[in-house]
């Protein structure tokens, strides 16, 4: 498991602490709860506990593996479904066209979302069909997009 370096930076003025969490990769973005115990003040032996949850935050990121195949020929009246696995903190907006504009049938052609994958569901499939789908993942991190070409033969 990969633990993330963690830096204390504590100001000289004592009026000021932070915590930064430094070499993070995109399995680190979670909630986190961080405790500090220091003394109030050199004189007293007395120890102040502070604590503090706060969250990573990550734009996401497609997960490719080596299955992926970018164009997907289909028979007419026939169905398929292409998962994609990706990353993001928060869960970000899924949004799913064709060629540029809206999908033709929303009823038959959707991006399904679950924690941290997308299903791209095409169903019962006609020529017209045939085309790029791009599935855009975006949250107030960043935006990735992804192009999966679909050829429906007749």
């Amino acid at each position: 498991m990969y633990t993330p370096s963690v830096l204390l930076d504590n100001r000289i003025d004592g009026n000021r602490s932070s915590v930064s969490l430094v070499d993070t990769e995109h399995i680190d973005t979670s909630h986190f709860r961080f405790s500090l115990f220091t003394k109030q003040m050199q004189w007293l032996d007395a120890f102040m506990n502070v604590a503090h949850d706060f969250c990573v935050s990550a734009a996401p990121q497609i997960i490719q593996d080596e299955s992926f195949r970018e164009t997907v020929t289909m028979k007419a009246g026939t169905s398929t479904t292409v998962d994609i696995a990706f990353t993001a903190h928060p869960q970000p907006e899924v949004e799913l066209q064709f060629n540029g504009g809206s999908v033709r049938d929303s009823a038959r052609t959707k991006a399904v979302v679950t924690d941290n994958h997308v299903s791209v569901v095409l169903e019962n499939v006609e020529r017209l069909d045939t085309g790029e789908y791009t599935l855009t993942l975006k949250n107030q991190c960043g935006t990735t997009t992804l192009t999966l070409k679909v050829i429906v033969l007749g």
